[in-house]
């Protein structure tokens, strides 16, 4: 397998296939639905959200989808594959979430959990400032990051699988988001236990700012 961190993670996911939901179910904390919810009160029933790594679509898409037009990007084409069946509804996007474009102003909201600290952190701050643009004014953003400094690297993961991993310290992160024009509107680092391993992340939630000369956005998110 090639050592580019795009293949690592493309590669590793697709391997892991259905085992990731399995593991994810019993490990993950409620961090995850309580951000998603957050970023959805600040937008209307039937708005447009977008989630970067949406993997199997669970729970976030199906969530999500209850009452909204929800668009799953991801890289893996067996995590793509488990969401297409877990969510009838949705439009899925095989794309590297670091280059995907949409229409700026045509999304109501993007939430991004465990998905960019597979993204080598040279790359977040661009990505961050894409979701801005996407966003329309008000928009939410809501997403977990590194609460400390990784530089990028692999290791073995769930059943050994390499996986690669890459971000900043909590603070750095938090200005991140802030410097691509994001009001922060809370910020906090929350514990995981993985296998009994305490793992610590940033969660933030954001929203993008009024402007009087943006026009209205369009019904869907259109490709660029």
């Amino acid at each position: 397998m090639s050592d580019n961190p795009r293949d690592v993670v493309r590669g590793g996911y697709d391997e892991l296939g259905p085992r990731y939901l399995e593991w994810t179910l019993r490990v993950d904390p409620i961090h995850r639905v309580t951000y998603q919810a957050l970023a959805l009160d600040l937008v209307e029933p039937g708005s447009t959200v977008v989630e970067l790594g949406c993997g199997p679509g669970v729970p976030t898409g199906q969530l999500v989808a209850e009452q909204h037009r929800y668009v799953g990007v991801d890289l893996s084409v067996s995590q793509l594959a488990q969401a297409r069946s877990n969510i009838a509804s949705a439009r899925l996007v095989r794309a590297d979430m670091s280059h995907v474009a949409f229409r700026p102003g045509s999304v109501d909201a993007v939430l991004a959990f465990y998905s960019l600290i597979h993204v080598p952190r040279e790359d977040h701050a661009r990505t961050i400032d894409a979701v801005h643009r996407w966003l329309r004014p008000g928009g939410s953003f809501a997403l977990n990051l590194s609460a400390g400094d990784n530089p990028g690297g692999t290791d073995g993961w769930i059943d050994d699988v390499k996986m690669f991993w890459s971000g900043f310290d909590a603070a750095t992160n938090v200005g991140l988001v802030r410097d691509a024009g994001f009001e922060i509107l809370r910020d906090e680092v929350l514990t995981n236990f993985e296998d009994d391993e305490e793992v610590r992340f940033v969660w933030i939630l954001a929203r993008k700012g009024h402007s009087p000369s943006s026009g209205s956005p369009p019904d869907r998110p259109a490709m660029k």
